[in-house]
C-alpha cells in the first residue's frame, strides 16, 4: 500500500503542522495576554483624565460664577454712577473734584 518514502512524508507533515500549530496558538495567546495587560492601564488611564475633565468642569463652573458676579457689581456700580450723575451729585468724565475747602 504505502511506502516507507510516503508514510515519513505524511509524518513529517504532520509534525510540522502541529508545529507551526503550537507557534501560531503560542502568539496568539502572548498577544492576547498583551492585550489584557494593555487594557487595565486604558481603563486607568481612562479614569484619570476622566477626573481631570470633572476637575476642569468644577473649575469652570467656578469661572462661571466669578464672572457672573462681576457683571453683577459692574451693572450696580454703572446704576449708581448714572444716578449720581442725574441727580448731580456725582460728577461726570472729565469733571472736576470738587473742593475740599469750604468757603
Amino acid at each position: 500500500m504505502f511506502g516507507t518514502a510516503e508514510i515519513l512524508i505524511v509524518l513529517l507533515a504532520a509534525v510540522a503542522g502541529t508545529g507551526t500549530m503550537v507557534g501560531v496558538g503560542s502568539w496568539i495567546f502572548q498577544r492576547i495576554r498583551r492585550l489584557e495587560e494593555a487594557v487595565p492601564a486604558s481603563r486607568q488611564q481612562i479614569e484619570r483624565l476622566s477626573e481631570e475633565v470633572d476637575q476642569l468642569r468644577d473649575e469652570l463652573a467656578e469661572a462661571k460664577s466669578g464672572m457672573g458676579q462681576l457683571a453683577e457689581r459692574a451693572d450696580f456700580t454703572d446704576r449708581l454712577l448714572t444716578e449720581g450723575r442725574q441727580s448731580g451729585k456725582t460728577p461726570g468724565p472729565g469733571a472736576e473734584p470738587p473742593s475740599s475747602a469750604q468757603p
